[in-house]
Parts: C-alpha cells; structure tokens; sequence
C-alpha cells in the first residue's frame, strides 16, 4: 500500500495539527472533546482517502491512550453504538490500534465483551446486535480470534437446545449469528471450515422445526403476491446459504481493514472466554418476529430476492435510519449516498425498507412522523428519481388496497395524506375512480379515509378544487358548524333563542365579558322568571354554541373566544352537570368537523379548569400532596380500570361477531362484513399489543375460550403467537 507524506494541507488528523492543538489549549476537558470528534467524523468525507485518515487517527490515539486511555475506548464503544454502519471502519481502527499497541487491543475486548453481556442481561437486545457484529469484524482486523468468535456463536446456537423457552429467544440468538456471517463468514470459512460447517448444520435443524403460527397477524397482504412474504429468519437463512454457495464472496461491504493487512497480520490476536448468556427470565421483552416486504419487482427478482447483497443493503438503510432517525435531513442526506455495489437499485430499496417499516406489525419501530418526513426529505434531496420510484411504489399499494391488512390500509392513508399535503396535493386522482365501481369496497373505502384527511391539513374548498368531480361525493360533510340556536325569527318563544339572539347581538357589538354577564342576568329575569336551574341548563349550552359560532373560522378562532369570555363561563359552569351540557354542544355545533371535534378534551379541561379557578394555592398543593401519597393506589385503579375495559372491549367483539354467525346460521365464511370485522379485531389487538398481552391469561379465561368460534379465536391464538 502506498504511503503518502504528511502535510500541512491535509484535514484534522495530522499529528502537527494536534501538536499545535495541545500547545494552546491543555486543559484535558477539550482535548478530550477533540478526540471524540475525531472518532465520531473519521468515516466523513474528506480530501484525503479513508486508509489515510485512519492510519492518521491510529497514530493520534496510540500517543493519547497513556493519559485518556478510558475516554477512547469509551468513544470508540459509543461510536460502534451509535454509528452502526461504520463498524467496518472501526474494526480497523481498533486493529491499527491493537498491532501498535497489544495490551489496549485486549483492554477493548474485554470491554466489548463485557458491555454484550450487560446487554443481553438488560434485555437491550438491539445494540447487542451491533457488538456481535463487531466482535465478529475484528476477526477480520486480527484482533479476535476466529476460535473465540466461533465458540461464541455455538454457545448462541447452543440456546436453542434450552427447554422450555419461548421461541423468540431461541430466534434471537439463532438471527444474531446469523446478521453477523456476511462480516466474518469467509475468514471462519478459511480458519475454521468443519466447525462453520457444523454450526450451519444445527442452524439448518433449527430453522426446519420452527412453529410459525404468527405469520398470518404479520402479513400485509391477505394474498399470495409477488415478490412473496417470508419470514425473516427463513430469509436470511437463504440468504445466508447463497452467500455459502459463492464461497463467502459479497460484494457490498467497503472492508479498509485489507488496505493494512501487511500490518494487521503481524499483530497479535486476543481470544476470549464464552459469552456469559443469561437464564431465561419471563419477564423479558424479546424482539418480535418479522416478515419482509418487496413491493417494487426489480431486474432479475428471481436471482435477487435471496442474494445477500440485498440483505446488506436493507440493513445498511435500518441502521442508518435507527442511528439518526432524530435528524431526517442528516438521515435523507447518508441514506441516497450508501454504496450501490449490487444489481439492486438503491433508490427501490431505501423506499422498499422505509415502508416495510411503516407497515410493521404490530407497530413500526420508527415514529409515523418520522418515515413520512424522511419520504419528503428525500424526494426534494433526488427530486428527478425518488418521486418516480414512490409514485410507483404507491400505485402498487393502491392496487393492492383489497388485500392489504386493515392497519396497514389506515397507515397508508395517514402517510399519503400528509405526504401530499406537503406537494400541493398533486397526485393522478383520475387514476382511482375505479373505487368508484363498487359500493363500500376497501378501495372506496382508503380514497375515502385519504380525502378526509386531506381535508382536516387544509380546506374543504380546496379539496374540492383539486379532484374530480367524480370524487366529491368520497368527502365527508362539509364541516361547517351547525348552531340550532341562529335563527333571525325575532318573535320566537323559544327562550333559549331569543338567549341566543341577544348574545349575538352583544358579541358583535364586542360587548367586554362583565356586559355579556349583564345580559345574561336581565334575560335570566326577563325569559326565565328566574328558574334558577332552567336557566344555568339553557345559558350553559347557548353561551358555548353562540361562542364556538362567531369563531368558526378556525379552531384559533374559536379557542380565543373561550379564553376572552373565560369570566362568563365561570358564572355559567357551576357544577360538573354544567360541564357535561357544555361538552354535548360542543360536539354538536363541530359534529361535521372532525379535527375541532378532537378538540373536546382540551375544551373540557377549559371547563373545568373554570369552575375550581377559585381554589387557593395552599388548597392546590394539599391536593398535589394527597395525589403524590396515594399515587400508587391510583396507578393500581387505573390498570384495573384499562383492564375492564379491555374486557369489556373484547366481549361486545365477540357478542356482535357471534350474533352475525347465528343469524347466518353460520354459512357465512365469505362474507364480506365478517371478513372486515376479523379485521378490525386484528387491528385493535396490534394497536393496543401490549396490553393484550399484559391481559392474556385473563381473555383466555374468560373471552377467548375452546367454546368461542373458531374464527374468532384464530386471530387471539395467532396473534399470542408472537411471543410464544
């Protein structure tokens, strides 16, 4: 390998730079913070090659491991953490390390290793992940030993043969030596060939004898399609196996390490007692099983699906998603410039593994928010190739709406009405009047769900003026407030119309609060001979519709009203019967208006907040005092109560399920209707899978017993599965 000339010109790593660096500025704490900068960037882009900027970094860390010996390793540690798809990189930075200096590249083992099993102690299983990787990729950087590193994974494959464990475990550990062959099945192949072959052996055992009950809770699609829905390990087990049939050659990793091999191979290589694996705990939460997601059919699909370069790059797009998933931008900006090293387009796959992760279940592990902004993000970053390959991969989606599982469909609508509210919603509405054909299909039903949402990010008219008129008649009222109390008949008898009438009058003469109570009081006299209690009924549910009326432009509008006639709503709610009343109009004036319907819990703090302004600072903090002693009381109460209602929630599930199947007299299997209910029992138990599973025994007992339909009891049993 060529060896260039340290010069003034080049970037942070040369040693006189540093130098310079320590003379005026000694104090530890920033020389600390400058080596952490270094490790974090090295990777970046930079005027130099990556060879040289670590042989650079390795020379500026061996002088400073003496003195901040415990702050680069703990660096280093952080970086692999953090920065997963670097771990090549840092393998060979630990290995420059290691062959200058033999007893630092043990310490870091020792420590790699030690943090594994605080990890897997924790039950923080995803960035144990990550250390198996790495401790698999410093075999290839000579500074573990491939005779370790094997015992390693047969003691994780060896957790299979435990008794009575669920299979998620077992899984674990199977897919975490699995993840981490492509770093360092070739070298094994060489060093240790009978003993990778044995272990594939007890792995290929394993994989044949899996229960896979669950699939059916996990699919997108209800139907076979193509590319087909696998299951994640089975994947990977194929793919793992066409990675062994070319010899353990890929062609996708940048591996610097090779550039040094004419200094790694003389240094010495660290082994390292077995991995100390916990006992099984009933209590721990391990990852839930998968299942992959093609969409877009590319080039030779047959000979891609199972090759393991798709395998890396999917996971190349994971990590750097779970790495900056906090910065969208940063994260749109790494992701469009991975390596493309395969037959794979780069732009299907990172649009392929975004909505694979939306659509999980029974949850994605990114925030909604997130995958839809980094969609936007990326589409402005490459705008004359991205918005191509997502319109695609959006008209397959819509093409498969009738097959698609029912929180998938509810996610879809979610994300593409957002996404089009950020590009003018243009779109080819006319491509999807085809919905149109039939009378509540799952097709009419999205377009539907897509335009109310649209609706609810901007206007109403501007809705209508963007799609077909073929299309309107999908949009949902036109949420316009409906106050029964606005009428222009002046001679009415109806006191709470005539109440209305003078409120009217009083607001657009912008009357202040205390003359608006001095109109309530004269009509109290005047139109209700003073019927104390008919009259805190009537102003109580006037004063809320003829207020939330004149602001009806906005939810601002409105929310400004309350807060300016707050003095009037305390003369008004006096009692909790008071709120109630309040509450109903609110929802009856916004009934056509879904987004200031969700407006109600706000309001209703508003009242309430009202009616108890007179209480005194020493009676809040008597109140905050009692609720902090009996807060455990209260938590215990509420899980009581979530729980009955949970119960409760599952039983009229069943009874309305039930009576469709009596009066059908059970020759029903196709019906539509039942097909849609399954669903949405399906879709609450994936929306709420915790708790369902905090619950099960007792819905086993109960609700979901052998007596209950056999349909019914398949979507409990499989989606319990999932755990088993």
């Amino acid at each position: 390998m060529s060896r260039r000339r340290y010069h003034d010109s080049d970037d942070e790593y040369d040693h006189r730079q540093t130098k310079r660096f320590r003379r005026s500025n000694n104090e530890p704490k920033q020389i600390e913070d400058r080596l952490e900068s270094l490790i974090f960037r090295v990777g970046e882009k930079s005027s130099s090659s990556l060879e040289t900027n670590l042989e650079k970094l390795a020379g500026v860390l061996q002088a400073d491991i003496p003195n901040y010996k415990q702050k680069i390793f703990d660096t280093l540690y952080n970086s692999v953490t953090m920065l997963p798809f670097k771990i090549s990189i840092y393998s060979t930075l630990i290995g420059l390390l290691n062959a200058k200096n033999y007893k630092s590249g043990e310490e870091f083992v020792n420590l790699a290793v030690a943090n594994l099993e605080q990890d897997l102690v924790k039950g923080q299983f995803e960035p144990a992940v990550v250390k198996v990787r790495l401790l698999a990729d410093m075999v290839n950087a000579h500074v573990i030993s491939s005779t370790s590193i094997m015992a390693m994974f047969n003691s994780f494959i060896g957790v299979t043969k435990e008794p009575d464990i669920p299979q998620v475990r077992s899984d674990w550990f199977v897919y975490a030596v699995l993840s981490a062959l492509p770093w360092v099945g070739r070298q094994l192949f060489k060093d240790k060939g009978d003993d990778l072959s044995n272990l594939l052996s007890n792995i290929d055992g394993y994989i044949k004898h899996r229960k896979k009950q669950y699939l059916s809770s996990l699919y997108t699609w209800k139907e076979k399609v193509y590319p087909p829905q696998e299951d994640y390990l089975d994947c990977l087990w194929q793919q793992i196996r066409d990675l062994k049939s070319n010899n353990w050659k890929e062609r996708y990793f940048h591996r610097p390490y090779r550039a040094f091999d004419d200094i790694l191979v003389n240094a010495f290589d660290h082994t390292f007692p077995i991995v100390t694996i916990p006992q099984h705990d009933a209590d721990t939460v391990y990852p839930l099983p998968k299942v992959t997601f093609r969409l877009i059919k590319q080039e030779a699909e047959s000979e891609t699906a199972h090759c393991i370069e798709r395998y890396m790059m999917e996971e190349s797009v994971r990590t750097l998603m779970k790495s900056m998933y906090r910065n969208r931008k940063e994260c749109a900006s790494r992701l469009l410039s991975l390596p493309s090293r395969s037959r794979l387009s780069l732009y299907d796959t990172i649009i392929e593994v975004i909505f694979s992760d939306l659509f999980t279940l029974p949850k994605p592990e990114f925030p909604e928010l997130f995958s839809s902004s980094l969609l936007i993000e990326l589409c402005k970053l490459e705008p004359t190739v991205v918005p191509k390959v997502l319109a695609e991969a959006t008209g397959i989606l819509y093409d498969r709406v009738n097959i698609m599982n029912a929180t998938c469909v509810h996610r879809f609508a979610s994300w593409f009405s957002y996404h089009l509210s950020n590009f003018q919603y243009k779109w080819s509405w006319n491509d999807w009047e085809d919905c149109l054909d039939q009378e509540s299909s799952p097709k009419r039903r999205f377009v539907s769900d897509v335009l109310e949402k649209c609706v609810r990010l901007a206007f109403f008219e501007r809705i209508v003026e963007i799609i077909p008129e073929s299309l309107v008649q999908l949009l949902p009222p036109e949420p316009t407030p409906k106050c029964k109390f606005e009428r222009s008949d002046a001679e009415s008898t109806d006191p709470a119309v005539n109440l209305a009438q003078q409120l009217f009058t009083a607001f657009k003469a912008k009357k202040s609060p205390e003359e608006v109570i001095e109109v309530l009081e004269s009509a109290k006299a005047s139109l209700f001979a003073d019927d104390e209690d008919e009259y805190i009924k009537t102003a109580a549910e006037v004063l809320v519709q003829c207020v939330l009326t004149m602001g009806q432009k906005s939810i601002s509008h409105a929310t400004s009203g309350i807060t300016k006639f707050k003095t009037v709503f305390k003369a008004v709610i006096k009692s909790g019967d008071e709120q109630i009343i309040c509450l109903n109009s609110v929802y009856s004036i916004w009934e056509r208006n879904i987004q200031a319907r969700g407006s109600l819990e706000d309001a209703k703090e508003k009242f309430s907040s009202y009616t108890n302004s007179d209480e005194t600072a020493d009676e809040e903090r008597s109140k905050l005092s009692n609720t902090v002693d009996n807060l455990s009381d209260e938590v215990y109460d509420a899980y009581q109560k979530q729980k009955e209602i949970f119960l409760i929630l599952f039983q009229r599930f069943i009874i309305i399920l039930n009576d469709h199947l009596y009066r059908r007299d059970q020759q029903d299997q196709g019906s539509p209707w039942l097909g849609f209910a399954l669903e949405k029992l399906k879709e609450v138990m994936h929306a709420y899978y915790e708790e369902v599973f905090s619950y099960k025994e007792t819905l086993e007992q109960l609700l979901f017993t052998s007596e209950t339909d056999s349909r019914i009891l398949r979507v409990f049993t499989d989606f319990c599965s999932l755990r088993d």
